[in-house]
Parts: C-alpha cells; sequence; structure tokens
C-alpha cells in the first residue's frame, strides 16, 4: 500500500486483488460530496438513494444546477457499491 499526500488515501496494489469492499467509509464519501450531503437534508424520505425518490431534495438541486450531474452519478455509484459490499458481507445490514 503506498499513502497519498494529505488526506487524498492509500493505492493498494497486490496480486490476486480484484475487489476491496466500500463498507464503513460513509464519512468519506460525506466528505467527498458536501453538496449532495447538504441538499439531502432537505429530502422527503431519510433513506432516499436519490435515484427515483418523490421528494428528492438533491435531484431537484440537480435540476436547479446547483449540483453537477457527474458528481451526482459518482456519489450514486459509490453509494450503490457501499450498499452492496454491505449486504455481502452481513445480509442483515440495511443500508
Amino acid at each position: 500500500m503506498v499513502a497519498l499526500p494529505g488526506d487524498a488515501g492509500v493505492i493498494a496494489d497486490a496480486p490476486g486483488l480484484r475487489s476491496l469492499p466500500l463498507v464503513g467509509h460513509e464519512r468519506g464519501l460525506a466528505r467527498a460530496f458536501p453538496e449532495i450531503v447538504e441538499a439531502s437534508r432537505a429530502c422527503r424520505f431519510g433513506d432516499c438513494t436519490h435515484t427515483h425518490e418523490p421528494g428528492c431534495a438533491v435531484r431537484e438541486a440537480e435540476d436547479a444546477g446547483q449540483i453537477d450531474s457527474l458528481r451526482l452519478e459518482t456519489f450514486q455509484n459509490l453509494a450503490s457499491s457501499m450498499r452492496v459490499s454491505a449486504q455481502m458481507l452481513d445480509p442483515d445490514v440495511h443500508l
């Protein structure tokens, strides 16, 4: 593993390493996408995935040009991967 400067993270390279579960990194996701987290506080549902739910303040902010569409897509992909990883590790966990 190689640490990147500052809080940028680490690079991991190991023979046979094909995936790394993204579990327990919710704070990092929130720090990387503060505008999405801030907008999500106004969502109608507390467990909003910002993909299809009615009353999603994040999608409304995207439509208004306050949130970049590519950043939202990246956030959604990472959040989805985190939910899948958590389910694979512990099927009783619901995020």
